[in-house]
Protein backbone atom coordinates (compact mmCIF):
# COMPACT_ATOMS: atom_id res chain seq x y z
CA UNK A 1 0.00 0.00 0.00
CA UNK A 2 1.25 3.35 -0.63
CA UNK A 3 2.12 5.82 2.00
CA UNK A 4 1.68 9.39 1.94
CA UNK A 5 4.46 11.69 0.23
CA UNK A 6 5.65 14.97 2.04
CA UNK A 7 7.51 17.20 -0.38
CA UNK A 8 9.68 19.85 0.93
CA UNK A 9 7.62 22.47 -1.78
CA UNK A 10 4.60 21.50 -0.01
CA UNK A 11 5.66 21.36 3.69
CA UNK A 12 6.74 25.37 3.13
CA UNK A 13 3.47 26.32 1.63
CA UNK A 14 1.73 24.55 4.66
CA UNK A 15 3.88 26.23 6.93
CA UNK A 16 2.62 30.13 5.19
CA UNK A 17 -1.09 28.93 4.95
CA UNK A 18 -0.93 27.53 8.50
CA UNK A 19 -2.48 24.18 7.42
CA UNK A 20 -0.81 20.68 6.15
CA UNK A 21 -1.39 19.36 2.92
CA UNK A 22 -1.05 15.26 1.87
CA UNK A 23 -0.51 13.99 -1.41
CA UNK A 24 -0.93 10.99 -2.42
CA UNK A 25 1.55 9.62 -4.86
CA UNK A 26 0.10 7.36 -7.24
CA UNK A 27 2.66 8.72 -10.21
CA UNK A 28 5.78 10.93 -10.57
CA UNK A 29 4.08 13.04 -13.14
CA UNK A 30 0.97 13.44 -10.85
CA UNK A 31 2.95 14.31 -8.03
CA UNK A 32 5.15 17.19 -9.72
CA UNK A 33 1.81 18.43 -11.17
CA UNK A 34 0.08 18.49 -7.77
CA UNK A 35 3.16 20.82 -6.38
CA UNK A 36 3.18 23.40 -9.44
CA UNK A 37 -0.24 24.33 -8.47
CA UNK A 38 0.11 25.06 -5.08
CA UNK A 39 -0.16 28.82 -5.75
CA UNK A 40 -4.15 28.13 -6.06
CA UNK A 41 -5.59 29.10 -2.24
CA UNK A 42 -7.82 26.52 -1.22
CA UNK A 43 -11.28 27.08 -0.49
CA UNK A 44 -11.44 26.37 3.43
CA UNK A 45 -14.62 24.47 5.43
CA UNK A 46 -15.39 22.66 8.28
CA UNK A 47 -17.11 19.17 8.85
CA UNK A 48 -18.07 16.81 11.87
CA UNK A 49 -18.20 13.81 11.86
CA UNK A 50 -21.12 12.01 13.72
CA UNK A 51 -21.86 8.46 14.61
CA UNK A 52 -22.62 5.70 17.09
CA UNK A 53 -19.46 3.97 18.40
CA UNK A 54 -17.72 1.64 16.49
CA UNK A 55 -19.14 2.24 13.36
CA UNK A 56 -15.53 3.57 11.60
CA UNK A 57 -16.03 7.46 11.73
CA UNK A 58 -12.16 7.79 12.50
CA UNK A 59 -11.41 4.51 10.28
CA UNK A 60 -13.23 6.25 7.74
CA UNK A 61 -10.72 9.37 8.18
CA UNK A 62 -8.13 7.42 8.93
CA UNK A 63 -8.25 6.07 5.40
CA UNK A 64 -8.48 9.46 3.74
CA UNK A 65 -5.53 11.34 5.45
CA UNK A 66 -2.79 8.20 5.58
CA UNK A 67 -4.06 4.96 3.16
CA UNK A 68 -4.15 2.78 6.47
CA UNK A 69 -7.03 1.06 8.10
CA UNK A 70 -6.42 -0.62 11.31
CA UNK A 71 -8.84 -2.95 12.61
CA UNK A 72 -8.15 -2.04 16.65
CA UNK A 73 -11.04 -0.53 17.90
CA UNK A 74 -9.64 2.69 19.88
CA UNK A 75 -12.56 4.80 21.58
CA UNK A 76 -12.31 8.44 19.84
CA UNK A 77 -12.79 11.12 22.52
CA UNK A 78 -12.21 14.09 19.92
CA UNK A 79 -9.70 14.60 17.32
CA UNK A 80 -9.69 16.54 14.31
CA UNK A 81 -8.51 15.86 10.59
CA UNK A 82 -6.92 17.76 7.82
CA UNK A 83 -8.13 16.88 4.20
CA UNK A 84 -7.43 18.28 1.18
CA UNK A 85 -9.54 17.18 -2.07
CA UNK A 86 -8.06 18.54 -5.53
CA UNK A 87 -10.72 18.28 -8.13
CA UNK A 88 -10.28 17.82 -12.07
CA UNK A 89 -9.23 21.61 -12.59
CA UNK A 90 -6.96 21.15 -9.88
CA UNK A 91 -8.63 23.87 -7.36
CA UNK A 92 -7.98 22.35 -4.16
CA UNK A 93 -10.71 22.91 -1.30
CA UNK A 94 -9.24 22.22 2.54
CA UNK A 95 -11.61 20.51 4.86
CA UNK A 96 -11.14 20.58 8.40
CA UNK A 97 -13.06 17.48 10.17
CA UNK A 98 -14.12 17.02 13.58
CA UNK A 99 -13.96 12.88 14.52
CA UNK A 100 -16.88 12.82 17.91
CA UNK A 101 -17.39 10.77 20.26
CA UNK A 102 -19.94 7.81 19.50
CA UNK A 103 -19.35 6.32 23.32
CA UNK A 104 -19.85 9.92 24.84
CA UNK A 105 -22.80 12.66 23.49
CA UNK A 106 -21.27 15.89 24.99
CA UNK A 107 -24.33 17.78 23.91
CA UNK A 108 -22.67 21.27 24.79
CA UNK A 109 -19.67 20.50 22.61
CA UNK A 110 -22.13 19.32 20.03
CA UNK A 111 -23.44 22.51 19.94
CA UNK A 112 -20.31 24.75 19.71
CA UNK A 113 -18.71 22.36 16.90
CA UNK A 114 -22.17 22.88 14.85
CA UNK A 115 -21.60 26.91 15.57
CA UNK A 116 -19.24 26.59 12.60
CA UNK A 117 -19.15 23.63 10.65
CA UNK A 118 -20.45 23.57 6.84
CA UNK A 119 -21.55 20.21 6.58
CA UNK A 120 -22.61 16.86 8.84
CA UNK A 121 -21.82 13.70 8.12
CA UNK A 122 -23.96 10.76 9.80
CA UNK A 123 -22.00 7.50 9.80
CA UNK A 124 -23.54 4.26 10.81
CA UNK A 125 -22.80 0.58 10.27
CA UNK A 126 -24.66 -1.68 7.33
CA UNK A 127 -24.53 -4.34 10.05
CA UNK A 128 -26.11 -2.95 12.67
CA UNK A 129 -29.85 -1.57 12.69
CA UNK A 130 -28.88 -0.06 15.82
CA UNK A 131 -26.79 2.01 14.71
CA UNK A 132 -29.11 3.24 12.10
CA UNK A 133 -31.36 4.41 14.66
CA UNK A 134 -28.48 6.31 16.48
CA UNK A 135 -28.06 7.91 13.11
CA UNK A 136 -31.49 8.99 12.60
CA UNK A 137 -31.46 10.77 15.90
CA UNK A 138 -28.59 12.78 15.58
CA UNK A 139 -29.94 13.54 12.24
CA UNK A 140 -32.85 15.07 14.32
CA UNK A 141 -30.33 16.84 16.54
CA UNK A 142 -28.34 18.49 14.42
CA UNK A 143 -31.70 19.73 12.07
CA UNK A 144 -32.99 21.07 15.25
CA UNK A 145 -29.75 23.38 15.50
CA UNK A 146 -29.30 24.08 12.32
CA UNK A 147 -32.09 24.01 10.19
CA UNK A 148 -33.38 20.76 7.86
CA UNK A 149 -32.00 22.54 4.67
CA UNK A 150 -28.19 22.35 6.63
CA UNK A 151 -25.85 20.21 4.30
CA UNK A 152 -25.84 16.41 5.99
CA UNK A 153 -25.02 13.33 4.22
CA UNK A 154 -25.80 9.85 5.36
CA UNK A 155 -23.24 7.29 5.11
CA UNK A 156 -23.19 3.21 5.85
CA UNK A 157 -20.43 1.85 6.63
CA UNK A 158 -19.10 -1.82 6.15
CA UNK A 159 -20.61 -2.35 2.81
CA UNK A 160 -17.93 -5.04 1.90
CA UNK A 161 -19.16 -7.21 5.16
CA UNK A 162 -21.44 -10.31 4.68
CA UNK A 163 -23.22 -9.43 7.86
CA UNK A 164 -25.66 -7.05 6.29
CA UNK A 165 -28.76 -6.00 8.54
CA UNK A 166 -29.61 -2.85 6.87
CA UNK A 167 -30.61 -3.02 3.10
CA UNK A 168 -29.87 -0.33 0.74
CA UNK A 169 -33.55 0.83 0.37
CA UNK A 170 -34.29 1.44 3.69
CA UNK A 171 -30.81 3.42 4.54
CA UNK A 172 -32.05 6.06 1.16
CA UNK A 173 -35.31 5.96 2.43
CA UNK A 174 -34.34 7.59 5.86
CA UNK A 175 -31.80 10.14 3.86
CA UNK A 176 -34.88 11.25 1.59
CA UNK A 177 -36.79 11.68 4.72
CA UNK A 178 -34.56 14.28 5.97
CA UNK A 179 -33.11 15.59 2.79
CA UNK A 180 -29.88 13.91 3.34
CA UNK A 181 -27.60 12.49 0.66
CA UNK A 182 -26.62 8.90 0.48
CA UNK A 183 -23.82 6.95 0.08
CA UNK A 184 -22.53 3.27 0.92
CA UNK A 185 -18.67 3.21 1.88
CA UNK A 186 -15.97 0.99 3.15
CA UNK A 187 -13.24 1.92 4.80
CA UNK A 188 -11.45 -1.62 5.15
CA UNK A 189 -11.41 -1.70 1.13
CA UNK A 190 -11.06 1.93 0.53
CA UNK A 191 -14.47 1.72 -1.30
CA UNK A 192 -16.16 5.61 -1.92
CA UNK A 193 -14.06 7.10 0.26
CA UNK A 194 -12.92 9.64 -2.05
CA UNK A 195 -16.78 10.03 -3.63
CA UNK A 196 -17.79 10.80 -0.17
CA UNK A 197 -15.65 13.80 0.34
CA UNK A 198 -16.70 14.76 -3.26
CA UNK A 199 -20.31 14.52 -1.89
CA UNK A 200 -19.64 17.13 0.79
CA UNK A 201 -18.05 19.44 -1.29
CA UNK A 202 -21.20 19.17 -3.80
CA UNK A 203 -24.00 19.35 -0.77
CA UNK A 204 -22.00 22.71 0.82
CA UNK A 205 -21.41 24.07 -2.60
CA UNK A 206 -25.39 23.47 -3.48
CA UNK A 207 -26.37 25.07 -0.05
CA UNK A 208 -24.21 28.23 -0.92
CA UNK A 209 -25.79 28.41 -4.35
CA UNK A 210 -29.25 27.97 -3.52
CA UNK A 211 -29.86 28.85 -0.17
CA UNK A 212 -27.30 30.31 1.96
CA UNK A 213 -27.37 33.75 0.62
CA UNK A 214 -29.97 33.61 -2.34
CA UNK A 215 -33.51 34.97 -2.44
CA UNK A 216 -37.03 32.97 -1.62
CA UNK A 217 -37.17 31.38 -4.89
CA UNK A 218 -33.78 30.14 -5.09
CA UNK A 219 -34.03 28.73 -1.07
CA UNK A 220 -37.55 26.79 -2.19
CA UNK A 221 -35.50 25.52 -5.23
CA UNK A 222 -32.55 24.11 -3.08
CA UNK A 223 -35.31 22.44 -1.37
CA UNK A 224 -36.62 20.37 -3.99
CA UNK A 225 -33.33 19.23 -5.00
CA UNK A 226 -32.94 15.74 -5.26
CA UNK A 227 -29.74 15.89 -4.52
CA UNK A 228 -28.99 12.28 -3.67
CA UNK A 229 -25.19 10.29 -4.11
CA UNK A 230 -26.47 6.53 -5.32
CA UNK A 231 -22.92 4.62 -5.83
Amino acid sequence: METPVQCPLLKSYCEIMSHPIVVKKKSESKFFFAVENTSRIPRKFSVAFYGDKKVGKTSILQRTTTGCYHKKYEPTISDIFEVEVQKQDCSKTHLTVYDTSGLHPFPAMMRVTLSHCDACVIVFSLTSEKTLLFAENKILEIQKIKGKTFPCILVGNQSDSSNREVIFEKALRLAVKYSCSYLEVSAELNKNINELFSSVLKKINNYERYFKNSNAFQKQRYKMMSDLTLL
